[in-house]
């Protein structure tokens, strides 16, 4: 069932950045095993964020426009030890320095329990998204606005598609589907439990409290299949030819890697499946 959008909902075209609008925290979910890739007999190798898209994987570009949005900070979570290396190499190899990233092995229930198992990291606003998105700058940059404006939870909205399995709001009289990238606050982190890590359950409740705004995402389709994949590979070309252009900053890159619950570091063993020691990655610039 589809919800109605609140009629305050954020209008895209609006660019100016008040006060408080850069949003500088992004945490970025480097997984997504392609169940429906895989299903429908397309190869993801380690995880949808390591799909090539041109000369890079998409998680390569993501981060780029993370950047160019005004984030500074990273939280690059995955679920296995393998990725999340190959997530820290595609990070030290982009022609931009973020100011701190955090390398986080994700225990949580789900996507969606990602921001509480990250909490203790976690600045007040925080961008979440997902590392395969190819979405452009001035997306990130029309969400930041929108939370500094309305403050609350600030969600993407994109077309609906049949093939989708996301949640849906009303939006300008049709189902929108509603996903990543959004803009979260402290509070829907700590609603997190209450609502049993369901999107649908913390998606009522925020309508219904008129918690959160919307922002429509129209320049990538949401991508459910490799035939949907192939269609934003090929809209993302001239996103991308812009991120090519971003030029190197910054000389040093260090990570943090964020304890478990014990306030122990987790290991990371040097091996062939792609899993590299902790000592490795720091050492390596």
């Amino acid at each position: 069932m589809s919800h109605r959008l609140p009629k305050e909902s954020f209008n895209p075209e609006e660019r100016s950045l008040p006060h408080g609008a850069i949003v500088e925290q992004a945490l970025v979910a480097a997984g997504g095993r392609g169940s429906r890739f895989r299903r429908a007999g397309m190869s993801v190798p380690v995880a949808k964020s390591f799909l090539s898209v041109g000369q890079h994987h998409a998680l390569h570009w993501c981060l780029i426009s993370l950047w160019t949005a005004g984030v500074r900070q990273v939280i690059l979570t995955a679920e296995t030890e393998r990725r999340l290396g190959m997530g820290w190499r595609t990070v030290r190899r982009l022609p931009v320095r973020f100011d701190r990233v955090d390398l986080l092995l994700n225990e949580s229930p789900g996507t969606t329990g990602l921001p509480h198992h990250a909490r203790r990291l976690l600045h007040d606003r925080f961008l979440f998204e997902c590392g395969h998105s190819l979405t452009a700058p001035e997306h990130y940059r029309a969400l930041a606005v929108a939370s500094a404006q309305a403050g609350g939870v600030v969600m993407s909205v994109f077309p609906e598609h049949r093939t989708s399995s996301r949640r849906t709001v009303m939006h300008d009289g049709r189902a929108a589907a509603v996903g990543e990238p959004a803009v979260l606050d402290r509070a829907y982190v700590e609603a997190l439990p209450r609502w049993g890590f369901d999107p649908r359950v913390a998606l009522k409740e925020l309508v219904e409290l008129a918690r959160v705004a919307f922002v429509p995402n129209l320049d990538i389709m949401e991508a459910d299949t490799p035939a949907e994949f192939r269609i934003a590979v090929q809209q993302s070309q001239a996103l991308r030819s812009r991120l090519a252009q971003v030029r190197p900053s910054g000389n040093q890159l260090t990570a943090t890697f964020a304890p478990r619950a014990a306030g122990l570091h987790f290991p990371m063993p040097n091996r062939s499946d792609g899993g590299v020691r902790s000592k490795d990655l720091l050492e390596a610039a």
